[in-house]
C-alpha cells in the first residue's frame, strides 16, 4: 500500500486541479518546526475564488540530508562535506549528444542555493508520495524532472536563455536536436521578524523592546511562464501539452561555474545538489502560466 502524505489546511476541495493562472499563487517556504526542533518548510498555493477572497493548501518541504551537511560545514569552521551525494552533473550529462560538460569550468567561491527546478513524480493521483531526505532528489537521466524549456538547437539562441537557466544539456529526439533547459535563477531577499509579525529594525539592539522571539527569513520569487514546460509535455508525452503540470519543486545549490558556448561566457553552477524538495499535489499550467514561488527560511 503506497504511504501518503497528509495536506494541512486543505480546507477548499476545489483546490485539487490547480493551474496556474492570474487567480492562482505557489508560495514556497522553509520555516524552522518549533515541536520537533529542526527545519521544515512548506508550498502553500492560494487561489482567488470568486467573491475575490483567497483560500490556500499547504504542502510540507524536506530539507535533503545534503542540503543539511551544507549548512554545518558553512557556517562551522573545520568542516568539510563527507557525504558523497550524486551531484546533479553526473545525471544531466549522461545523455547529452554534444560533451557539454566539457565547456564548464569551475570559479573561485562558496556554494550557495540558487536555483530551482521541477519534477513530475510527487504525487500519484490525488496522493502525495512522501519524500526520503537520504535520497538525491532526482532520477537516473533526470527522467522525473521537467526541462523548463526544450528548444529546437537550430533555434536556440544562448543569450537568451542563459540569463535565464543555469544548467542545459543537447538530447536526441525523435531524430531531431534539442536544448533542454534547468535550474531556473532565482533571486532571495531577507527580513527579519519578530514571533508576532513585526519588522525588526535595524537598530534593533537600542530601540527594539519585546518579549518577543526574532526570526531570520529568507525569500525569492519565481515565475513559471507562458512557454515553459509544455515543450517538454509536447515532445515526450502522450496527450501532450494538455498535461503539463508539476508535482514537486526542488531548490539547488551549486559552486560557481562558468561556459563557453560559441565563443561567449555564461554563468553555470557545478557540483550541484538538491538543497530541498518538496512533493505536493498536480499543479497544472493555466492559460497564462504564472507562478509566484517564494522560498521563505526561517532560522530560530
Amino acid at each position: 500500500m503506497m504511504e501518503k502524505e497528509e495536506n494541512t489546511n486543505m480546507e477548499d476541495k476545489n483546490l485539487d486541479h490547480l493551474k496556474s493562472d492570474e487567480k492562482t499563487k505557489f508560495v514556497y517556504r522553509i520555516y524552522d518546526d518549533k515541536e520537533k526542533g529542526h527545519v521544515v518548510g512548506e508550498v502553500v498555493a492560494k487561489k482567488q475564488l470568486e467573491d475575490g477572497t483567497w483560500t490556500e493548501v499547504r504542502f510540507k518541504n524536506k530539507v535533503t540530508i545534503q542540503g543539511l551537511q551544507h549548512i554545518v560545514t558553512s557556517i562551522y569552521n573545520g568542516l568539510t562535506p563527507t557525504l558523497n551525494s550524486k551531484y546533479f552533473e553526473d545525471e544531466l550529462f549522461k545523455t547529452d549528444v554534444e560533451n557539454t560538460r566539457t565547456k564548464v569550468v569551475t570559479k573561485p567561491g562558496p556554494a550557495k542555493i540558487i536555483g530551482l527546478n521541477l519534477a513530475k513524480n510527487g504525487a500519484n493521483g490525488g496522493d502525495i508520495i512522501p519524500f526520503k531526505r537520504h535520497l538525491d532528489g532526482f532520477n537516473d537521466n533526470l527522467e522525473d524532472l521537467i526541462p523548463w524549456r526544450t528548444v529546437l538547437l537550430t533555434q536556440n539562441d544562448w543569450i537568451k536563455y542563459k540569463k535565464i537557466y543555469l544548467h542545459h544539456r543537447i538530447v536526441t529526439i525523435n531524430g531531431i536536436k534539442y536544448v533542454e533547459y534547468f535550474t531556473k535563477k532565482v533571486t532571495f531577499r531577507p527580513f527579519y521578524k519578530t514571533d508576532d509579525g513585526h519588522d525588526i529594525p535595524d537598530n534593533h539592539g537600542q530601540t527594539l523592546s519585546t518579549d518577543k522571539d526574532c526570526r531570520a527569513y529568507v525569500e525569492c520569487d519565481i515565475n513559471v511562464g507562458t512557454d515553459e514546460l509544455q515543450e517538454h509535455f509536447r515532445l515526450r508525452h502522450i496527450g501532450g501539452t494538455d498535461g503539463t503540470s508539476f508535482s514537486a519543486s526542488l531548490l539547488m545549490f551549486g559552486s560557481p561555474g562558468e561556459i563557453t558556448l560559441d565563443g561567449n561566457k555564461y554563468e553555470t553552477i557545478v557540483n550541484t545538489k538538491v538543497y530541498s524538495r518538496c512533493n505536493h499535489i498536480n499543479l497544472y499550467h493555466g492559460s497564462s502560466g504564472l507562478v509566484d514561488v517564494k522560498y521563505e527560511v526561517n532560522h530560530v
